[in-house]
């Protein structure tokens, strides 16, 4: 060890037997807050002045750049497809809904089911219609766990009606649609090979 360096090591000692670590603690954490301050920081005041003067100039701002689309559609009607059910859990997925609707408590008599087949897509949509009765709280609860155990399903339409105010229980008109996947078919199966 050279002379100089042992000298401060030396007072390096004596200072730290003097004062203890709280300044040598202190002048860390300065360096530190002054080394984010400078690298990160500083380049985020300079977007955000940036931003200000473009807003301030009437300057469209930057848009993120699109997601880039799948090569091929059929990727996106696979991953579709592989959410949505089958054609033979349509009865099963509809008898959980009125089976939701008991458990809340809710009074149904009667629903309506309308079936569209879409020719041409891979999917098709079930409406269901079941006007239910029942107090606001037990409506919402439904309407959570149909569309959270049933991903396939959306909630199209939801009209209350109450008679009087004094009456605990609204007349509650809910419209889901289901969702299935249907079974595709070859282009090739119809030509038949010669």
């Amino acid at each position: 060890m050279s002379r100089t360096s042992m000298s401060w090591r030396l007072r390096c000692e004596v200072a730290l037997h003097r004062y203890g670590w709280l300044p040598l603690v202190l002048f860390v954490t300065l360096a530190a807050s002054a080394a984010f301050q400078w690298a990160y920081l500083r380049p985020l005041q300079g977007q955000r002045d940036m931003l200000a003067q473009q807003l301030a100039s009437g300057q469209p701002l930057p848009r993120p750049a699109p997601a880039p689309m799948p090569l091929s559609s059929e990727g996106v009607l696979d991953e579709l497809s592989a959410v949505l059910a089958s054609p033979s859990e349509m009865n099963a997925e509809m008898a959980s809904v009125f089976d939701a609707a008991g458990r809340q408590g809710l009074r149904f008599e009667r629903s309506s089911y309308q079936y569209e087949a879409n020719t041409g897509l891979p999917w098709t949509r079930v409406s269901i219609s079941v006007p239910v009765s029942g107090s606001y709280p037990a409506v919402r609860n439904l309407v959570e766990a149909v569309l959270r155990d049933h991903p396939n399903m959306s909630l199209d339409q939801l009209s209350i009606q109450k008679e009087a105010s004094e009456k605990a229980e609204a007349e509650v008109q809910l419209t889901f649609s289901a969702w299935f996947s249907m079974p595709r078919r070859d282009a090739s199966a119809g030509s038949g090979a010669r």
